[in-house]
């Protein structure tokens, strides 16, 4: 991960049509969750809609920045029907740094990433010093559950949101045949697909949201094999190695869990997995809610660590140039997916966005939205 990567300093407005939103979500640690600023790249009109993208940025950046630094992706992927939701983390980076010189302390300045944002942080000393994220060891992302929270309320919002748009449709004046036809026509599931894309600290954040949505999804698959019911399961065929739902997964705990089952894929650039644990001796144990709208720094590290193969689609962005993480992080992580796909390109610290690169992603995702 690069610690030092310039910001964008110009308007990149004229470059990407975006469209600025914010979103203030329920539920969290606190009363509410940090809010989330986000920029979206929608679909054209005359284009059929298939589903969404969360875009993930790295440390550092923004979703502005993101935004332009994969404004050539973005585009193909609106013009493929998949509008791309760029997610801003709720953690500025600072301004400034104090270290120690010849014993003295010292402040120094961190450069001009004015709006520097981070999902999580590595030392609680000193937010911008990420020295430890590639160590692999085990220790505390600072702030991470109000980033994964913020994240559960965003996806509840949506799946809110698109049930009451099939509501509307199925009780329009008792207008069944207009229901029909607007299922016939492929538009009843166009909000329902979801990937998420990460990239560096990003994918790092996205390893997390995708155990937490293999957890919800797995409960889902036993609710339904014992009662029936009908759920969305976008999953293939698993194997009969399969997690077992651990036993200090309460109701509460899978309330909390269940938008995260919206996540269908993920996208990982640059990635390196996830370390985060607990401190102290209860590391792995579960520990109560703070309240059920919320996971805590505890439970997200027990389901990390309770997570040995996340069977969730996975394709996996590798820079065989990468400096900043180096290839073989990334094949770490997609280890920790069964059966992860891996596309190979022959650049540095960056999500790859040439026409043939940008049709693999595509087609990952039309297989998944396909297949599903």
């Amino acid at each position: 991960m690069s610690l030092t990567m310039p910001l964008l300093h110009k308007n990149d407005e004229n470059d990407v049509t975006c469209r600025h939103k914010n979103d203030i979500f329920k539920g969290g640690t606190t009363a509410t969750p940090p809010k989330l600023n986000t920029l979206i790249i929608p679909v054209k009109e005359e284009v059929k809609r298939k589903g969404k993208i969360l875009m993930i940025h790295g440390w550092a950046q923004n979703a502005k920045v993101f935004c332009f630094k994969t404004k050539n992706l973005a585009r193909k992927l609106s013009m493929a029907g998949y509008e791309c939701i760029y997610l801003e983390a709720p953690f500025l980076l600072p301004m400034t740094s104090m270290v120690n010189v010849e014993g003295n302390p010292v402040e120094i300045v961190n450069g001009k990433r004015e709006n520097a944002r981070a999902w999580f942080y590595y030392s609680d000393i000193d937010r911008s010093d990420a020295t430890l994220a590639l160590s692999e060891q085990h220790m505390k992302y600072i702030g991470l559950e109000e980033s994964v929270n913020s994240i559960g309320s965003f996806l509840r919002l949506q799946e809110e949101e698109e049930e009451e748009k099939e509501r509307r449709h199925k009780n329009s004046e008792g207008e069944q045949l207009q229901y029909e036809q607007y299922c016939d026509d492929g538009d009843d599931d166009n909000d329902n697909f979801c990937a998420v894309l990460g990239f560096s600290q990003g994918a790092v954040f996205a390893h997390v949201l995708a155990c937490l949505s293999s957890r919800a999804r797995l409960h889902d698959q036993k609710k339904k094999e014992s009662t029936g019911s009908k759920f969305r399961d976008t999953t293939e065929e698993e194997p009969s190695t399969t997690e077992e739902e651990p036993s200090t997964t309460n109701k509460s705990d899978i309330d909390v869990l269940l938008p995260f089952r919206k996540i269908d894929c993920v996208i990982l650039a640059s990635g390196f997995p996830a370390m985060h644990g607990n401190d102290g001796n209860n590391e792995g144990e579960a520990t109560p809610l703070p309240q059920i709208e919320s996971l805590s720094t505890h439970q997200i590290a027990h389901i990390l660590s309770s997570s040995s193969c996340i069977y969730m689609p996975s394709l996996h962005l590798i820079g065989r140039s990468d400096t900043s993480v180096v290839p073989n992080l990334s094949l770490k992580l997609a280890s920790k997916f069964f059966d992860g796909q891996l596309l190979l390109h022959d650049k540095g610290h960056m999500v790859p966005q040439k026409s043939a690169q940008s049709q693999e992603i595509i087609a990952f995702l039309d297989k998944i939205k396909e297949t599903g």
